[in-house]
């Protein structure tokens, strides 16, 4: 038998110095599980505060976070295996028409994101054009129990099914601590009690956010939209005006979703 020989790659004539310093601390964050901004700077031979602007944007991207003794360490996106879900390019597109819709009735980011376990990930963001306003979260990888749309999406599942997702005794640990799967469950019965969940600050300082599950079939359980607001404005987001207008594009949305699975029968 012949076994192929992989061949080592040479550095690329053209490499993007950045891109490739980006590329050496991921390595490095997983490698090793983490590493402090002043030994970012020194391992590439640059300035801190390039070594801090490189490690910010791995962290907005999710394949970075900063523990308690502000150590870089690996993030929510990083070692995270490719989506199973095979139509999610599709119901992006589908779905930016009505999120752009609902960003100019709300004045606020309007989200995509789809489940994978236990995190979410975002697949569009129509971004606010206000001045303060939600950025873009495209690409990110959250815990679902502190997003909206997340929290929407586990209120779908029981009680029962929740504390063998969080709690499941054959798991090396438990992915929630009693105390938090305790106030995910009270999360998720207020999100089945009036529709909708509700983010105030859970995954960000500053940020809240609504959530709708979308119930369209292929989608149940797996996709949602949110809307996210800085948090000063979240009683403006959660007005009987605002939550209708985010029903409304929930039901566009999964209208849509139907009529693109009846033109397949």
């Amino acid at each position: 038998m012949t076994l192929e020989k992989q061949v080592l790659q040479q550095r690329p004539s053209y490499a993007i110095e950045s891109v490739d310093n980006a590329l050496r601390l991921l390595q490095i964050i997983r490698d090793e599980n983490g590493i402090r901004m002043s030994d970012a700077a020194a391992e590439l031979g640059v300035a801190a505060s390039t070594a801090h602007r490189l490690l910010s944007m791995l962290v907005y991207r999710g394949f970075a976070r900063q523990d308690e003794n502000r150590c870089y360490v690996p993030g929510p996106s990083l070692g995270l295996r490719p989506t199973r879900i095979s139509w999610t390019g599709a119901l992006r597109n589908l779905a930016r028409p009505h999120l752009e819709w609902l960003r100019d009735e709300v004045g606020e980011t309007a989200n995509l994101l789809v489940k994978d376990g236990d995190k979410v990930r975002f697949l569009l963001s129509v971004e606010s054009r206000a001045a303060l306003r939600v950025g873009d979260r495209r690409g990110a990888v959250l815990p679902a129990h502190e997003t909206s749309g997340g929290i929407a999406l586990l209120a779908e599942s029981s009680d029962e099914e929740l504390a063998r997702l969080y709690l499941d005794a054959s798991e090396r640990a438990p992915r929630l601590a009693r105390h938090d799967f305790v106030e995910l469950l009270t999360r998720a019965a207020g999100a089945r009690r009036v529709g909708y969940a509700v983010n105030q600050e859970y995954s960000e300082r500053g940020v809240g956010a609504v959530g709708f599950a979308l119930r369209a079939p292929s989608v149940a359980g797996a996709a949602a939209i949110s809307v996210s607001c800085p948090v000063i404005r979240i009683d403006r987001l959660r007005s009987p005006e605002m939550i209708a207008a985010c029903v409304e594009a929930q039901v566009r949305i999964e209208a849509e979703i139907r009529e693109c699975l009846n033109g397949t029968d």
